[in-house]
């Protein structure tokens, strides 16, 4: 199995193409949807066919720095490029999941 390329993924940086200049900050892109483990264990499930449950183990991570729940927010980037998401989580998930429905992986 082979993985697209950062650069297949997003063959043109749209800050340098709304810009014309190299970018200089950190962005997040996303969808600014949130989802939790459970969620996305079973919107897995039925994207692969199996009916896995999630195995919980103690975080060994310490409370104090754990972060707890995060969600790309993708709105700076909008601000000074104009992008935004062209393809939802959902649909997201699906094309990745393909692959391995297609090939019989899951």
């Amino acid at each position: 199995m082979t993985r697209p390329k950062v650069s297949e993924a997003c063959p043109t940086n749209p800050r340098e193409e709304a810009s014309g200049s190299s970018p200089e900050a950190v962005h997040n892109l996303g969808t600014s949807e949130a989802y939790s483990f459970n969620t996305l264990v079973e919107m897995l499930n039925d994207e692969l066919g199996t009916e896995i449950d999630p195995e919980y183990i103690d975080n060994p991570i310490p409370e104090s720095v754990y972060v707890h729940d995060t969600c790309a927010d993708y709105s700076k980037m909008e601000a000074e490029t104009g992008w935004e998401p062209e393809i939802s989580f959902e649909d997201g998930l699906e094309r990745v999941c393909q692959q391995y429905v297609s090939t019989g992986e899951s």
